[in-house]
C-alpha cells in the first residue's frame, strides 16, 4: 500500500502525520508531503522504520511504484514498431 492512501485510511494527512509523536521523528512536513505525492522517496532506514510502524503495510517497494509507471509509459511512448 503506498504510504498516501495507508495515511488516508488512518485518517491522517502528510501534514498531521509529521507531526505526531514518533512519526515526526522520520522527517519535516515537506519530506511527509514529498514522499506522499512521490516527489521523493525515504532513505532505506526510514523505509525499514515505516514499515514497522505501519504493521507491514507500507512495504519498501510500494515507494517505488510511481517512479516504474512513470517510466513505463515513457518507455513505451518511444516504442515504435514498424509492420
Amino acid at each position: 500500500m503506498q504510504i498516501l492512501s495507508y495515511l488516508k485510511s488512518m485518517g491522517e494527512t502528510p501534514y498531521s502525520i509529521a507531526k505526531k509523536d514518533r512519526w515526526r521523528d522520520l522527517g519535516t512536513e515537506r519530506q511527509w508531503y514529498r514522499w506522499c505525492n512521490g516527489e521523493s522517496i525515504p532513505s532505506h532506514k526510514i523505509m525499514k522504520i515505516i514499515l514497522v510502524m505501519s504493521s507491514g503495510a507500507v512495504q519498501p517497494n510500494d515507494w517505488f511504484e510511481n517512479i516504474w509507471n512513470e517510466n513505463i509509459v515513457t518507455i513505451l511512448s518511444n516504442v515504435h514498431i514498424d509492420d
